[in-house]
């Protein structure tokens, strides 16, 4: 996949291609405007809006960005909150009756403004409707710019457990606005940094550079900086999905990390549900930052990570606010923690599957994880920190 003037194409089979655009806010709002006037005396539209959109933010872009987006969702649009816990039935079930009081067809158009997850569920929704209307994404969070918004996947939850429930297929187009970042909370832009640090990691030494580099400029959240980082991670993104567009091979790369880090995130909601504290829960940022920690740990154990590897990736981690050390908590629910690694999607057959890093910009797919290899790689990171 290349970028000229901001623009790129992804391929996927048997689908029309992504057309992917990096544009600032009038442009977003002519191209959103252009969208629903078109399709609203064809074949229907509806907006799906993350309710996180509309905070305040500090710069004249973001304000005139917020006012034209009230202006365009009067009509047409369904307000849900974000998170995950939109991906669920009870919310899908909303989305089908908006889409059937609307009258949507296949010939209509979904636009999801939001996150990771809500763009999720929309996503799935849009697959099924009709068997398949056209999709819009507009991706307001950093992961979504620069990473979910990309290659295809759709999800919903099951039984507490993540993304067990999904189909492939990609939007239309995806209109990306650095603007959205300013107003994300610390937890939800970690996230996205935690993201793009394990694409860096996997496939790009120079994206690692650029992210020590540049780190005050991305701290402060500079428009030139965020565009950057999302075009350099969704290059990646978009050759893996090309490649892969099913997710049966290469492309499970990227799911470095997140092994470990969605087993617990799942442990956290089900710790929060119990106890009845939301404190409990794990941001996904968090998750697949010890996740990628762990699993390089694994690998060095095994006596295959290159020297220094697991020290750079813990420092540039720690420089974004993200975790390294581990609980010994974890150590005592290893068995727990196993269990819904073992339910995890990413498993073959009875086989543990995750991604081995070797070197900076290099890793491989291993399905031969075992509760041992965790415990101890959880039992050495838990007795002091990466140095």
């Amino acid at each position: 996949m290349k970028i000229e003037h901001s623009k790129a194409t992804l391929s996927f089979p048997c689908h029309p291609p992504t057309e992917i655009a990096w544009v600032g806010p009038e442009e977003l709002l002519a191209e959103l405007s252009e969208l629903i006037i078109e399709h609203r005396s064809a074949g229907g539209v509806l907006l799906v809006v993350d309710q996180g959109v509309n905070r305040k933010g500090k710069t004249p872009y973001h304000a005139r960005l917020i006012e034209g987006l009230a202006e365009l969702t009067r009509l047409d649009s369904l307000i849900l909150p974000g998170g995950e816990k939109v991906k669920q039935l009870a919310t899908l079930r909303q989305l089908y009756d908006a889409l059937l009081r609307r009258t949507v067809g296949r010939d209509g158009l979904v636009i999801a403004l939001g996150g990771g997850a809500l763009m999720d569920l929309a996503a799935f929704a849009a697959s099924t409707w009709h068997r398949g209307t056209r999709l819009v994404l507009v991706p307001t969070t950093l992961v979504g710019q620069v990473d979910a918004a990309v290659g295809g996947k759709t999800a919903l939850n099951w039984q507490k457990v993540k993304n067990q429930v999904g189909t492939f297929y990609p939007a239309r187009k995806v209109l990306i606005c650095p603007y959205f970042i300013e107003t994300l909370s610390t937890a939800e832009f970690r996230n996205g940094i935690a993201e793009a640090i394990k694409t860096a990691f996997l496939f790009d030494p120079e994206l690692v550079d650029w992210l020590e580099e540049h780190r005050p400029a991305l701290l402060e959240r500079e428009a030139g900086a965020l565009v950057e980082l999302s075009q350099r991670c969704l290059v990646h993104k978009g050759e893996l999905t090309e490649l892969d567009p099913y997710d049966r091979g290469k492309r499970r790369l990227l799911n470095f990390g997140h092994t470990f880090g969605h087993a617990l995130e799942t442990w956290g909601e089900l710790r929060a549900e119990t106890l009845k504290n939301p404190k409990q829960r794990i941001p996904h940022g968090r998750a697949i930052a010890w996740g990628m920690v762990v699993e390089s740990m694994v690998s060095r154990l095994r006596g295959e990570l290159a020297e220094g590897y697991l020290e750079r990736l813990s420092d540039l981690l720690q420089g974004f606010g993200l975790p390294t050390q581990v609980s010994l908590r974890w150590v005592e629910e290893v068995e727990v923690l196993w269990e819904l690694i073992r339910h995890d999607k990413k498993r073959q057959g009875e086989r543990v599957s995750f991604v081995k890093p070797l070197k900076i910009g290099l890793a491989e797919l291993a399905s031969d994880l075992t509760r041992e290899e965790l415990e101890q790689a959880l039992l050495e990171l838990a007795k002091v920190e990466v140095e």
